[in-house]
């Protein structure tokens, strides 16, 4: 007959390894170098994956307009370029200067934004989103003003970890400073860009740990964004457009809509192959950007 002890013992033996692999799993999932490699890897494949979708979608086209295939692909891939030694500056700051340049991030975006007010402003298919620095060089400012408007939130959510269960605190001053951001977007038309910027204000109020009531509030703002697209007649036959269904005009405002679900509808879940497109010659409107 076995003794107690020597039950006990033997659990203790066994239970101590398993505990211990455990523990240093969760110390891997839970150290910033795992976060680093996560964010890294992730931007990396995305980064990859839409350069290789923009020459899938785009060479047709380009052919056809008597270019070279590669034409939207190096013009994509110039950018990508130029973003990879930012990327590399950025993830060697440290906390303490993202500190010290949120700011004066978030005031040069919204100059860079209001300069859609200006001569050097450049609109495209009703939207009023871009600015000229030169011949073929044009910049969309909204661009820089997401990503300074998420170094501004995590400083200034950080700073007030303690108090974000008021909303007091969440409201000032973030509130004013969305808020200008996301009206001017509003301003130059560009409501998409908008709605990914609320988004944006979203994902890091739930991530700064921000009470789930507070998040009506951005609710509200989401319905406010709806409602002004909807005041506009351009605006709301596109809503229409995704959402009426067969009763879109199909030769008209619904045409994009009806091609992007063919699209869809004949490739399946696995899609019909890279480079296997058939809606892409020509038939889908803006392929490389849908």
């Amino acid at each position: 007959m076995t003794s107690p002890s020597i039950e006990r013992k033997g659990r203790t033996a066994s239970a101590v390894p398993r505990q211990t692999l455990r523990d240093s799993w969760a110390s891997h999932w839970d150290s910033a170098v795992t976060s680093y490699y996560l964010m890294v890897g992730a931007s990396s494949l995305l980064l990859v994956l839409g350069l290789v979708m923009v020459l899938s979608s785009s060479s047709v086209d380009s052919l056809a307009a008597g270019d070279s295939p590669y034409k939207v692909f190096l013009n994509q891939a110039q950018f990508a370029l130029m973003g990879l030694p930012l990327m590399i500056v950025a993830s060697r700051i440290r906390p303490g200067g993202y500190r010290r340049i949120a700011w004066p991030a978030l005031a040069v975006a919204i100059f860079l934004q209001l300069l859609i007010f200006t001569p050097l402003a450049v609109g495209t298919k009703g939207n009023l989103n871009w600015i000229s620095l030169g011949p073929g060089l044009t910049i969309q400012p909204s661009e820089f003003s997401k990503v300074a408007l998420a170094v501004w939130l995590g400083v200034v959510l950080a700073r007030k970890q303690d108090l974000l269960h008021d909303w007091k605190h969440v409201a000032i001053p973030a509130g004013p400073a969305v808020g200008v951001v996301v009206g001017l977007v509003m301003v130059g038309k560009d409501l998409g860009t908008a709605l990914i910027f609320v988004l944006l204000v979203a994902g890091a109020l739930f991530v700064a740990g921000v009470p789930m009531r507070i998040f009506t509030v951005l609710a509200v703002a989401t319905a406010g964004l709806v409602a002004i697209a909807a005041s506009t007649s351009n605006r709301a036959g596109r809503i229409f457009a995704i959402f009426g269904g067969e009763t879109a005009d199909p030769s008209g405002i619904g045409y994009q809509t009806q091609r992007g679900l063919e699209a869809l509808g004949s490739g399946g879940f696995a899609g019909v192959g890279l480079g296997a497109s058939r809606e892409k010659w020509s038939y889908l409107p803006e392929a490389h950007n849908d």
